[in-house]
């Protein structure tokens, strides 16, 4: 069995990987409000109608691999190298299936573009597996440092190629090169700075043992992607290219939390849970915990974007995406609505219980499908509305799910939610009294959304002293942390 290095707390690994997340959204911001400007709707547009497809792949190449190798109990070197030539293997035939579907696929959309992007990003496939086995791996050991200096280096890559292939005129061509070079930036830092005694040698011989946790995982994930990429898709085959670049932004916007967040605190949370199952602890406590500080944040956050979307459109892609506006507004109610489950795959695999994801994962995604065909001829705004429902309708199947899986009891939610509505309220009061104001007209947008965002901050914090909410002291620890990270105290 290999050895596990000594486990940092949890609070220490949010830090890092926040401050992995943060790093590499400030790059991706920076890149997001040039590419704006560079490239159109459509253009934009037309590569996200090509990744949905992409993004189901990626869910097969993995196989639950990275997962796997995170919560398996006895990891020994036969499972490393099975994992890794079972993910080479299916990456590989990825590759192959996305090159021949490509014109496919264009015919699907109506336009010839889409072949030279699903080609190029086939390639990703063939490199994907040579750093992805190492980096889950580095994430069972909670190596987030590594991880860290990894994701930040090969996002600026991505970003740096991409304005430049941008800025000569290759239009959404640009997005699909820059991805290749990411990838290509993240597998040889991968191998650089990985684990010295890793050596990648396929293997089949622990393939059962893989494939049984794989298979069941990737089922999840096949339907998770789809559910994500449903609206490019339907709106992609219905509607427009342009009209698919405007959803896709209006989404950007909402999903900032979980990019700030959200993705940030997620690959601390599932080895955590992990080896809380691992030791037999019960994790039930631990994600009331997280459902609570969760909500404390994505609900104000949600609310203030939703209040500040048109300047938020405006500073991040300029006046051609104004149509943006109203529909990130109506998504703000069905990212509160998803945040509410946020952490339930996490759960859900870290105790095994696999096939439940399943069973949710393919709930929502019915549901979206169903809301989506039956919405897309009404516009893109009634598009928007309907997205509440799948969000609703997985939020009801997984508080069951988690019933059954860790013994999570309904209250939990009501008391999570009660301290949040009441935090909400008090961080969207001062920008909506600002929003009335004579000063406010004609003020510009930078500077409007900067007055209303440290207005909306202070009435955060406010509420969560006043309300002496548990937010309070994991961010004092998380900054305390952080700073002595930083600049430890010599003794």
């Amino acid at each position: 069995m290999l050895e596990s290095k000594t486990e940092p707390g949890v609070r220490h690994s949010i830090v890092v990987t926040t401050l992995n997340r943060y790093a590499v959204l400030v790059i991706s911001l920076v890149s997001t409000m040039v590419l704006a400007r560079l490239l159109t709707p459509a253009e934009i547009g037309i590569f996200s109608m090509a990744v949905v497809f992409v993004n189901l792949a990626h869910s097969m190449r993995d196989f639950g691999v990275g997962r796997y190798i995170v919560q398996e109990k006895e990891l020994t070197v036969d499972r490393i190298r099975s994992a890794f030539g079972i993910t080479l293997g299916i990456a590989w035939s990825m590759a192959i299936v996305l090159a021949i579907a490509a014109p496919w696929v264009a015919d699907f959309y109506g336009d010839e573009r889409v072949t030279g992007i699903l080609r190029v990003l086939a390639v990703n496939f063939v490199l994907i597996p040579f750093g992805s086995v190492v980096l889950s791996y580095l994430n069972r050991e909670m190596q987030f440092t590594t991880i860290f200096l990894v994701g930040v280096i090969s996002e600026f890559v991505r970003a740096a190629s991409g304005i430049w292939f941008a800025w000569i005129g290759l239009g959404a061509m640009s997005l699909a090169w820059s991805a290749l070079l990411g990838v290509i930036a993240t597998v040889v830092l991968a191998r650089i700075l990985g684990p010295s005694h890793f050596i990648l040698r396929p293997a089949f011989c622990e393939w059962r043992r893989v494939m049984s946790f794989g298979g069941r995982a990737t089922l999840a994930t096949i339907a998770f992607q789809f559910q994500r990429g449903a609206p490019e898709v339907v709106i992609g085959r219905y509607l427009s290219a342009a009209a698919v670049g405007f959803f896709s932004k209006a989404l950007g916007v909402i999903r900032l939390f979980d990019r700030t967040v959200l993705s940030a605190v997620s690959p601390a949370i599932l080895p955590h849970m992990a080896a809380k199952h691992r030791s037999g602890e019960s994790v039930a406590g631990f994600y009331a915990h997280g459902l609570g500080l969760i909500t404390a944040l994505a609900w104000p956050c949600y609310a203030f974007i939703a209040i500040m979307a048109f300047p938020v459109v405006r500073i991040l892609f300029g006046d051609q995406w104004d149509a943006a506006v109203p529909l990130a507004r109506i998504l703000a109610i069905y990212a509160a609505v998803d945040a509410l489950y946020a952490f339930t795959a996490q759960a859900l695999i870290a105790v095994g219980a696999v096939h439940l994801l399943v069973r949710l994962r393919v709930a929502t995604l019915l549901a979206t499908v169903l809301a989506l065909v039956l919405a897309v001829s009404y516009g893109l705004e009634v598009v928007a509305f309907a997205m509440v429902f799948p969000a609703v309708v997985g939020l009801i199947y997984s508080s069951l799910l988690m019933r059954s899986a860790i013994g999570l009891k309904g209250r939990v939610y009501l008391k999570a939610t009660a301290a949040s509505l009441l935090i909400t309220a008090a961080t969207v009061a001062f920008p909506l009294f600002y929003l009335g104001m004579p000063a406010a007209v004609g003020q510009p947008h930078w500077q409007f959304f900067i007055i209303s965002a440290a207005g909306g901050s202070a009435g955060w914090m406010v509420a969560v002293i006043t309300l002496r909410h548990p937010i309070w002291d994991e961010l004092r620890l998380l900054f305390s942390q952080a700073r002595n990270r930083l600049w430890p105290v010599s003794s």
